[in-house]
């Protein structure tokens, strides 16, 4: 659907447009022997994903403003466009070298930190574009999964709300000002063995929109996640909860953006380390062992949260399903052929249910995790 479809009830020549982000059924029905149509309006959440490519800015920063294969062959497609955006401060770098050699960089050591920027910002356009490839996928098995039209009205309008074009700039600019100005505190501390420009400044200025914007989206994942698993009237499979397609997608996704958040963070702490050994100073250790924390921090809330979730809403659905069986099972053994044989199916439907799979990023798998951020942690203040 292009834009908001047009709901047209047309009642004895009474014509209605209303505009919503919502698929439309139809109901005839008779009244006075007169037959008449009534469309209504239920809420769907594929339409505001699929314009989510468009304003989306990471994705449409790398002019990927459409779907595509996330194997393989669609991710080496999409390589391109992503490295064209992402490498704005090199484009800079090299212009500045050939017509204004004053503002350009001149030591391996700085331009090697334009180049890591940029790399890291190829990474996060092309996870951007992934997850929200993966998420246009699920949106038609979540609109089956949440059974609520109003709670799918609600996440529709959030996730309107959110692709705000004015407020993704407000918060990501504002993001990539402070880290300027964090760079500009800590420069008369480096400056003496780590050259600055302002190529310098645009490459943090750059990826920290980047970054920013793929922050703003992780933290609406895990506001999304949190608004549907919480609701009690989930539309999952009753006899294997965690095979129901909405839940599969989900938990795919977000183990995806869990690995994605681990290795942003191993990132982020080998790039401070690196940058303890240009100088020392109160301020300038302060900023480098401040910031780690913050990102472990982040990390565990968008990496764990989400897959807390799933995996109480799959048990949870497993256990009302098995508290509901166990009346079939019997309360006293059975007497006769008869009810052995329908206890015996009745057990065997029991234990299908209780066995049933659960999801692979399970509670070990986030205990794991955990300890992996918590030693990464360790490590860093170690070797600084």
């Amino acid at each position: 659907m292009q834009g908001a479809v047009e709901l047209i009830e047309d009642f004895e020549g009474l014509t209605f447009d209303v505009a919503l982000y919502a698929r439309a059924s139809h109901v005839r029905q008779s009244a006075n022997g007169c037959d008449m149509t009534i469309t209504r309006q239920v809420p769907t959440l594929v339409t505001p994903v699929e314009r989510g490519f468009d304003r989306m800015l990471a994705v449409r920063l790398a002019r990927m403003g459409h779907p595509g294969d996330r194997q393989w062959p669609g991710l080496l497609r999409a390589l391109g466009p992503c490295a064209l955006a992402a490498s704005l401060p090199l484009y800079i770098e090299v212009t500045a070298r050939l017509f204004a050699p004053t503002y350009a960089l001149h030591t391996f050591e700085a331009v090697s930190w334009v180049a890591i920027l940029s790399a890291l910002s190829v990474f996060g356009l092309l996870c951007a574009w992934w997850v929200w490839t993966l998420l246009a996928e699920t949106a038609p098995h979540l609109d089956d999964l949440i059974r609520d039209s109003s709670l799918r009205a609600a996440l529709a309008d959030a996730l309107m709300r959110f692709m705000s074009v004015r407020r993704q700039l407000v918060v990501t600019v504002a993001g990539s000002v402070a880290c300027c100005l964090l760079l500009r505190l800590i420069q008369p501390y480096i400056v003496d063995n780590l050259e600055m420009g302002p190529v310098s400044y645009l490459a943090i200025f750059w990826s920290t929109l980047i970054g920013g914007n793929c922050a703003y989206w992780m933290a609406f994942f895990v506001y999304f996640a949190s608004r549907i698993l919480r609701s009690s009237d989930l539309n999952l499979v009753w006899h294997s909860p965690a095979s129901t397609p909405a839940i599969a997608r989900m938990s795919t996704g977000y183990a995806f953006t869990t690995t994605v958040t681990l290795i942003a963070l191993l990132a982020v702490e080998l790039l401070s380390i690196r940058a303890s050994t240009y100088g020392s100073s109160a301020v300038l250790d302060s900023v480098i062992r401040a910031v780690p924390p913050i990102a472990a921090v982040c990390a565990l809330a968008t990496g764990i949260i989400p897959h807390m979730l799933l995996f109480v809403a799959v048990r949870n659905a497993r256990q009302a399903t098995l508290l509901a069986m166990l009346p079939l099972t019997g309360a006293e053994p059975p007497t006769t052929a008869q009810e052995v044989k329908s206890v015996q199916e009745n057990i065997a439907l029991y234990r299908l249910v209780e066995t049933s799979p659960g999801l692979p990023f399970n509670t070990a798998a986030i205990v794991q995790y955990g300890a992996a951020i918590f030693g990464s942690i360790v490590a860093f203040f170690l070797s600084t």
